[in-house]
């Protein structure tokens, strides 16, 4: 029955199938009941997309005798993120800010902000999101122009949500 809904709410707002998890194992409006969550990118507008969806289930009749099924944006969670950026010695100043500002969107393509950097580890539910592992990404996209990143939280464990940027401070320093 998942897969059947999965392709349905696939096939009508075009996302991944990967994208779309049901949790059933509450039963939120009673037995039958389910909620299907979508992942949706940062910034997308998808109360259109959830109410097309809803409505083709529940209106035009794509469900099966007894079910209900709602489709929902995936819960978020919001975390400040701080890093430190550490340079070589004698690194220009506009380097530093060109390199800094190519950082903050490497790290916003992580939390799904943009489709940049497609090589980089992005946040998703149920799962640990490694920022020793997005550091490690970072230093092999700028090879040679960092020495170290340190990072100001450590892992965001995630369960049936998706990790969010509530702000993101950077800090750039020289090692000496």
């Amino acid at each position: 029955v998942n897969s059947v809904y999965k392709s349905i709410i696939s096939a009508q707002i075009g996302f991944a199938y990967d994208r779309i998890f049901i949790d059933h194992t509450v039963a939120p409006r009673g037995p039958g009941s389910a909620d299907a969550f979508v992942l949706f990118d940062a910034g997308v507008p998808g109360d259109d997309y959830l109410t097309q969806v809803n409505d083709y289930i529940t209106t035009n009749g794509y469900h099966g005798h007894g079910d209900d099924i709602k489709v929902k944006a995936l819960p978020e969670t919001q975390h400040d993120l701080t890093v430190t950026l550490w340079f070589p010695e004698g690194t220009a100043t506009d380097t530093k800010t060109e390199v800094a500002a190519d950082i903050e969107q490497i790290i916003r393509a992580a939390f799904r902000e943009n489709s940049e950097y497609q090589n980089i580890t992005r946040v998703k539910p149920f799962s640990r999101f490694s920022f020793q592992r997005l550091g490690a990404e970072i230093l092999a996209a700028k090879p040679g122009q960092l020495i170290s990143i340190e990072w100001g939280q450590s892992d965001i464990v995630s369960d049936m949500n998706i990790p969010r940027i509530a702000s993101l401070t950077i800090t750039k320093n020289e090692v000496e």
